[in-house]
């Protein structure tokens, strides 16, 4: 395993709102799995199949919403959509779990440029395995600080996108949160109490893990077929493509795939790598919700799998397809 010593935080006092954002992004999750097992022990006879189905839509329904939208459209810009679309996405990501809205427009391009380095804040190889899957980063805070102030938070949030998300502080986002908890405990005094655990708290821990895999299995186990193996040029990232954690994560786990064309709305390359997030997003541009989505070009596939990247410019810059073309 690789090792390296983490750079020092530096004062984060200055910083209230960004220095929260970073304390978030480095949390430990066990208290949130303690809760977890322990109402699923309270809840588990009580509870009836509509309760279930009603969780696995919501499971499903967050994790598109986290994969399809948070990543590939708030961070990579994979497609596009309308307005209002986009507004509901967004406050589904940020419910979801507090500051989620934040890594994906603020850090996750920085994973991409210091893939698996020292400020790659969910390196496996620097935070262990289960330091990856459960957020656990000694100095997330510093890191969130250092590599996003808040100037570049205004500046994404407030026009970066077609709505303006300034608002979407922390403080805010957590409001957001406890709304909606607070909301299915009042409907479920009248109905179940067990309605908050399996439409909200279990299938958000769930997302929350399925996001993770990426970070964690996503870096270890699995084949790198495109970067990685001190390839070029992307020699120093160790991102796998995981068949098993792609089943969890609906796709998410062709990592590999992703880190050589991160614009790519589709992870899946290969027609059997399952990614079902990728099929939900040809569902909504068959219905005219999403448009000029960035695909990856079959020449590209085939010419830079298991190959070097050296000598094919020309290949690379034509390295999109666009599916659901559109002018807008």
């Amino acid at each position: 395993m690789v090792t390296k010593k983490v750079v020092p935080a530096e004062d984060t006092s200055q910083y209230p709102i960004v220095a929260l954002v970073g304390a978030v992004m480095g949390r430990k999750y066990i208290w949130r799995h303690a809760i977890l097992v322990y109402f699923m022990w309270k809840f588990y006879e009580k509870s009836t199949t509509t309760l279930y189905i009603c969780c696995a839509v919501s499971f499903y329904w967050r994790l598109f919403s986290c994969h399809a939208f948070g990543h590939r459209y708030f961070c990579h810009k994979s497609f596009e959509v309308g307005r209002v679309l986009e507004y509901i996405m967004a406050i589904t990501i940020a419910s979801t779990d507090l500051c989620n809205m934040h890594y994906w427009c603020l850090m996750h391009e920085v994973h991409h440029l210091r893939c698996d380095e020292v400020e790659d804040i969910h390196s496996p190889y620097h935070i262990g395995f289960w330091g990856a899957q459960f957020g656990n980063h000694p100095d997330a805070k510093g890191l969130f600080v250092r590599l996003c102030p808040y100037e570049k938070f205004i500046k994404i949030f407030s026009f970066k996108y077609k709505n303006n998300y300034a608002w979407m502080l922390p403080y805010n986002n957590l409001l957001l949160i406890l709304g909606e908890s607070i909301l299915l405990v009042i409907i479920g005094h009248y109905l179940q109490m067990e309605l908050w655990f399996w439409v909200n708290f279990f299938p958000r821990m769930c997302v929350l893990n399925a996001m993770t895999l990426t970070n964690s299995a996503g870096h270890y186990f699995g084949t790198r077929p495109f970067v990685g193996n001190n390839r070029p040029p992307l020699g120093h990232c160790y991102a796998t493509n995981c068949w098993w954690a792609a089943l969890l994560n609906g796709g998410e786990g062709w990592h590999n795939n992703h880190h050589a064309f991160a614009k790519s709305a589709k992870h899946g390359l290969l027609w059997w790598e399952i990614d079902w997030v990728w099929y939900g997003l040809c569902v909504l541009g068959n219905l005219g919700l999403i448009w000029n989505v960035q695909v990856v070009s079959d020449d590209a596939i085939q010419s830079l799998r298991y190959q070097s990247w050296q000598g094919k410019g020309k290949l690379l810059e034509r390295k999109y397809v666009t599916y659901f073309e559109r002018k807008e």
